[in-house]
């Protein structure tokens, strides 16, 4: 009996050390996922399938032409529409997701926009 109580006390501690350890990687884990997202953007109101097959070569021609940014280098990792189905017709399009390489660049072009009155 007393071998049992040992090896359930040992069991608990062992639990109580995976269970810190799991918190431990899970705040690590939100930490990574909030920096890999800090440098996305999000353009709203560009028609579906206005793109065409060159995603990010329209949008760095978007920004760059709508923005006043024409010697500036965006360095657009990735450029994509929104996850989901395509919407109706005259449903409101889905946004346009930018990776952008660097965070000053981000704030470059939001900075930009916001002194347009009216970008598109």
């Amino acid at each position: 009996m007393a071998d049992m109580e040992e090896w359930s006390t040992e069991a608990e501690e062992v639990i109580c050390q995976a269970k810190v350890a799991q918190e431990s990687i899970q705040a690590k884990l939100t930490v990574l996922e909030s920096r890999s997202r800090r440098n996305n953007m999000h353009i709203y109101g560009i028609p579906e399938d206005a793109e065409g097959d060159k995603v990010q070569q329209f949008i760095e021609n978007f920004i760059k032409t709508k923005l006043s940014l024409p010697d500036t280098e965006l360095g657009i990792q990735r450029c994509h529409r929104a996850l989901g189905p395509k919407p109706p017709q005259n449903a409101i399009p889905r946004s346009v997701v930018i990776y952008l390489l660097e965070y000053r660049i981000k704030e470059l072009v939001l900075h930009s926009a916001w002194g347009k009155k009216n970008p598109s």
